[in-house]
């Protein structure tokens, strides 16, 4: 009786509290959504793919030298090693980037190399899809290795300045 009596009291208490409180004029207006899906790109401004593929993987790690570094990790799903390399190459080099170099061509492992002054060094690594099956999707898998340079503090110079 004593608990029923409690809970009758609660929802009396409860019912009177309908109202919804109303915000006031100090709140600004809502933001508005990113329209712009390169904005929301993990790769360097300008840097797309071209051909079909998803996002595997997006982290931060510090390499050997004590750098942090970004890696994104893309699964390929059509085509094969050779034109996701000539896609992104392509494209690297439309955004203004430069190929340092390249190794592997016609292996089954390609480590490209792109510099932008301003941006740093990424590299680019593209490896066959491990134990490809034909009912699998994913062909190859493309890495980009990105310096995201707000994070790291300026180099120390080489040479010591005279």
């Amino acid at each position: 009786m004593r608990h029923a009596l409690i809970i009758a009291l609660a929802t009396l208490a409860l019912g009177a509290c309908g109202d919804r409180a109303t915000p006031v004029a100090t709140f600004d207006k809502a933001s508005q959504p990113a329209t712009d899906v390169a904005a929301c790109s993990p790769l360097p401004p300008g840097v797309a793919i071209d051909i079909a593929h998803q996002l595997r993987a997006d982290y931060f790690y510090i390499n050997k030298d004590g750098i942090i570094r970004r890696r994104v990790v893309f699964q390929i799903l059509n085509g094969d090693l050779d034109s996701a390399v000539s896609s992104t190459t392509k494209s690297m080099q439309a955004a203004g980037f430069r190929a340092v170099d390249s190794t592997g061509a016609g292996t089954q492992r390609v480590h490209s190399r792109f510099q932008k002054k301003g941006y740093g060094m990424a590299h680019l690594l593209y490896t066959p899809a491990a134990n490809a099956a034909a009912d699998s999707p994913v062909r190859a898998v493309l890495t980009f290795d990105l310096p995201p340079p707000s994070l790291n503090a300026p180099r120390a110079a080489k040479v010591a300045p005279k």
